[in-house]
């Protein structure tokens, strides 16, 4: 376009590499026009101004042309409308993803900036994981309560209702509680999970195709009964209800579930004389009482302290030890070796300390992580700490994204352009973060810096200016 033309008209100024005018950025800002001169005003993708003005509708000729429009590194147009805020309605639009079959669908992108679904068919619209839009709404925080769209499964069978009472929601429909994934795990499984209590028997014998009853979670964190018939309740590998209540302490008096033997020989009777044992051999600290775990582990559990690594790093069977269950009581440990014993999943005994308030500042302890990827620098950072030093500032997490990336997430401003620079492995920056988040900046290169997907950190604020209007 010519300087002449640009002067004539300012709205057509072109800012930046992608040919995105002025007006495409007062458009994505909230800026309504409707000379058609200028909502025809054309990107190097082909995105007119009219495409990302709020309250757009989309012409069927149109959403024909944003299937074929692509930007240089292949995305679909269409895809970028979204994250600026367009609104489509029409399935086939809602349904597509870019990369196809691999990245986040339109309706999710939707979501994320505050539209809120309700027609049915696009709620049970499902995405590459099989996962469908309500349920990755209820994942959000989304309260549901129709039981139509509560019972919308993904393909692995995990419902809505799943999701939202993973989320604190406590059901109470019968047919709600019921709802269950392929594997037999019900809402009401996942309400016990989180530690609600259910008193009907006919919920409590709900069972997993491995045998395991919602009465069985109940009992794992600590809940009792006398009733025979739910203490009989037993797993495939013979866990019954009866072992696991033995084992937090309750008293079991029935002769027949006494005698109820697990998959390790061992009777509910000896577990609850495991329970009454409170010394330790001091020349046999790792033998093990009848319930399979050394003494040591379970003298900890019930509250008894020790010290020194020896006795700290014995563990049970998944290698849960006896400093987790310290430190998950509110112990610090200064030794790196106890810091860095892990358990099965990965989690170390620093996560442990760090979940309870602990501090630490020796970066190999920051850059411990779970097989999950959660280091000990993201939980401290969930806790409110705030890191100064570039070399914790880096760490990430599974992810990419950097413990700075989190932190910015959560408001914290920096200001050191080696920070601003950190980026994930998709190329946003933390600064990108911040502008997402409201920030402005003035420094051209730093508005300038661009992710893998074409997006500059000046566009991501535009972007979150059009998300905030289109929630007004």
């Amino acid at each position: 376009m010519s300087n002449t033309n640009q002067k004539a008209n300012p709205l057509a100024a072109v800012i930046d590499q992608f040919g995105t005018t002025r007006a495409h950025v007062n458009a994505l800002a909230g800026k309504v026009y409707t000379d058609p001169k200028i909502l025809n005003l054309t990107n190097n993708f082909g995105s007119k101004v009219a495409w990302v003005t709020k309250g757009h509708v989309f012409s069927t000729e149109e959403l024909e042309t944003l299937k074929t429009l692509k930007s240089n590194l292949g995305e679909l147009v269409v895809i970028g409308l979204a994250r600026g805020g367009a609104i489509f309605t029409d399935i086939p639009t809602l349904s597509i993803s870019s990369p196809p079959d691999i990245g986040c669908m339109v309706a999710e992108i939707m979501f994320m900036n505050g539209h809120v679904f309700t027609d049915p068919e696009a709620l049970s619209i499902k995405n590459a994981t099989g996962w469908t839009v309500a349920y990755t709404m209820a994942l959000h925080g989304h309260l549901f309560e129709e039981i139509d769209i509560l019972s919308l499964a993904n393909t692995d069978g995990r419902t809505v209702a799943h999701a939202v009472a993973a989320k604190g929601h406590v059901f109470t429909d019968p047919r709600v509680l019921r709802l269950a994934n392929l594997n037999g795990f019900t809402v009401a499984h996942e309400l016990a999970r989180e530690g609600h209590i259910f008193t009907d028997p006919e919920i409590l014998k709900l069972a997993t195709r491995e045998g395991v009853a919602v009465a069985h979670f109940m009992a794992n964190r600590g809940w009792g009964t006398d009733d025979p018939e739910i203490l009989k309740l037993t797993d495939v590998l013979g866990w019954s209800v009866g072992h696991l209540v033995a084992r937090y302490g309750a008293t079991v008096t029935d002769p027949d579930v006494l005698k109820i033997r697990n998959g390790k020989g061992y009777t509910v009777a000896d577990y609850i004389e495991q329970e009454a044992r409170t010394e330790l051999d001091p020349d046999n600290p790792t033998a093990k009482g009848p319930g399979g775990k050394p003494m040591a582990y379970v003298l900890a559990c019930k509250g008894r302290n020790f010290e020194g690594y020896d006795l700290l790093k014995i563990a049970n069977g998944v290698g849960d030890t006896v400093a987790h269950r310290m430190a998950s009581r509110g112990h610090t440990f200064t030794d790196p070796r106890v810091l860095a014993l892990t358990d099965s999943v990965g989690l170390s005994v620093a996560h442990k300390c760090a979940q309870k308030g602990q501090v630490f500042t020796d970066p190999e302890i920051l850059k411990l992580r779970t097989d999950a990827g959660k280091t000990v620098a993201g939980i401290l950072v969930t806790k409110g700490h705030v890191f100064e030093d570039l070399e914790a500032l880096s760490i990430r997490g599974k992810r990419g994204d950097t413990i700075a990336h989190r932190m910015a997430s959560e408001g914290v401003i920096f200001t050191d352009p080696k920070v601003l620079r950190l980026a994930n492995r998709c190329g946003y920056t933390v600064a990108h973060m911040m502008a997402k988040h409201g920030h402005v900046f003035t420094d051209s290169e730093i508005l300038g810096l661009t992710s893998l997907d074409d997006v500059t950190v000046a566009f991501a604020y535009q972007r979150a200016l059009s998300a905030k209007s289109n929630r007004a």
